[in-house]
């Protein structure tokens, strides 16, 4: 089971290199699957680290006196109890821990495996279950950790307005660029995984990878608005 562990963290990070996506072409342990559900929750909790820090900043651009006074000009298509309910759930803290969150990304994780699985069986290829719901998680978990950096960089973005422009310029630059190429890598990953697990081509990969995280993205809003 150790093995299994160190073999997938080095999997996540070098997730490059073309040996790694072509291992989900066989079965996994159980031992495989179990630590890479492990390290994807862990993966998960630097989401609720950036979206902190991001919600942070915006909470704290609002609430600059300036900016009210400013919106005040405008005319608002909501009252000034609707403004103070708006503030009020951006005042409310991150959950770090959160039974709830947990559960859906499992249950996340198994949607896609469902949907990768299915388009498998239409096409009558070899895959591994498996094999197929730990790909999965490999690529959530490299995910988690792209979004956590998208956010991150808005949320330092906004708090960085207080010093020299160039200097927030080149910052600011520098953390773009690693977002697009982190975002890019990680299209390239899933492309190649999928493709693996469902013996397909990394562009047939990608594919159905981004419709089963779209109708993924579906459910998860479809969830919160009936709540």
């Amino acid at each position: 089971m150790m093995g299994g562990l160190v073999e997938f963290v080095y999997r996540l990070l070098n997730p490059i290199e073309e040996k790694h996506p072509r291992m989900y072409h066989y079965d996994v342990t159980y031992g495989q699957l179990v630590w890479m559900l492990v390290l994807d929750l862990i993966c998960y909790q630097f989401t609720i680290v950036g979206e902190s820090v991001y919600l942070d900043a915006i909470r704290a651009f609002i609430r600059n006196s300036s900016l009210l006074v400013k919106w005040q000009l405008f005319s608002l298509p909501m009252g000034q109890h609707e403004i103070q309910v708006f503030f009020e759930q951006l005042s409310k803290p991150r959950e770090f821990w959160n039974v709830g969150r947990f559960t859906w990304v499992i249950l996340k994780a198994v949607l896609m495996s469902g949907i990768l699985i299915s388009y498998a069986m239409l096409q009558k290829r070899k895959f591994y279950i498996r094999g197929v719901v730990t790909g999965v998680l490999h690529m959530m978990a490299f995910a988690q950790l792209v979004v956590a950096m998208i956010t991150l960089t808005a949320g330092i973005m906004l708090i960085l307005t207080s010093i020299p422009i160039l200097l927030q310029a080149i910052i600011g630059f520098c953390m773009i660029v690693l977002c697009i190429l982190s975002t890019v890598l990680l299209l390239q990953t899933m492309g190649r995984i999928a493709g693996a697990c469902i013996n397909g081509s990394t562009y047939e990969g990608l594919s159905i990878m981004l419709i089963a995280v779209l109708v993924s993205l579906l459910c998860e809003v479809l969830y919160t608005l009936t709540r």
